[in-house]
């Protein structure tokens, strides 16, 4: 997948905007623009999110194949809040293609398309989309009670570099019991493939790809 990532924009604005949305988004919006992830009250993401001021308000930016699910929620807990919430289209976003996204490690549909909670998706990411000191949100029980056990998941969010795709997504796929396991997001090129994937936190890579294969953690230096 070499595609451009396709960005849809959503306006929250009004009085209310600010407090509606720091009850909803894990980060704190006194630090935007910024990710943030969007999450179901188990404490399970619906959404990767870049957040940005707007002049009467709030604009979240996420990949489109998030918009439905992301209007769902806003407007659920609406109720009688003085704010309007406005789907505006097509939009730019924090970066342009899915190669960047693998560059910065960046959650996005795919590797979301599980319910897992943030701390899967690396501590790098979880320090740039979640606030600990925040108030409440929906969804902060469970992640603050994770933060405080360590942050450990079964599953992790990783990148990858590798000559052999076949026989890492097979390798990813053998480990671990059945679950978000696999290749997510994938890049190829003549020198080979970079790309993201879900694996058990057991998983290593086999002996015999060890030369053709290298798994970074998304916490450490960006994939090039």
């Amino acid at each position: 997948m070499n595609d451009d990532v396709n960005w849809s924009r959503v306006r929250v604005s009004g009085e209310d905007a600010e407090s509606y949305l720091q009850g909803q988004l894990t980060q704190d919006l006194a630090l935007t623009p910024s990710y943030s992830f969007l999450l179901n009250p188990d404490g399970t993401v619906i959404a990767s999110l870049w957040i940005e001021k707007a002049a009467d308000g709030y604009d979240l930016v996420m990949s489109r194949a998030f918009l439905e699910a992301v209007m769902a929620r806003v407007n659920r807990f609406k109720l009688r809040s003085r704010l309007s919430i406005t789907d505006l289209g097509e939009s730019s976003g924090p970066f342009q293609s899915y190669e960047e996204q693998i560059t910065l490690g960046v959650p996005l549909e795919k590797e979301c398309a599980s319910p897992l909670l943030p701390h899967a998706f690396s501590r790098e990411f979880l320090q740039s989309a979640v606030s600990f000191s925040k108030g409440c949100y929906t969804g902060q029980e469970l992640v603050g009670r994770l933060e405080s056990r360590g942050g450990n998941t079964p599953w992790r969010m990783v990148r990858f570099r590798t000559t052999a795709v076949d026989e890492l997504q097979a390798s990813i796929l053998s480990c671990g019991p059945e679950g978000p396991q696999g290749i997510t997001t994938l890049s190829v090129s003549p020198s080979g493939s970079i790309g993201l994937a879900m694996i058990h936190r057991t998983y290593e890579v086999p002996l015999e790809m060890r030369s053709r294969t290298e798994i970074i953690e998304t916490g450490g230096a960006p994939i090039r």
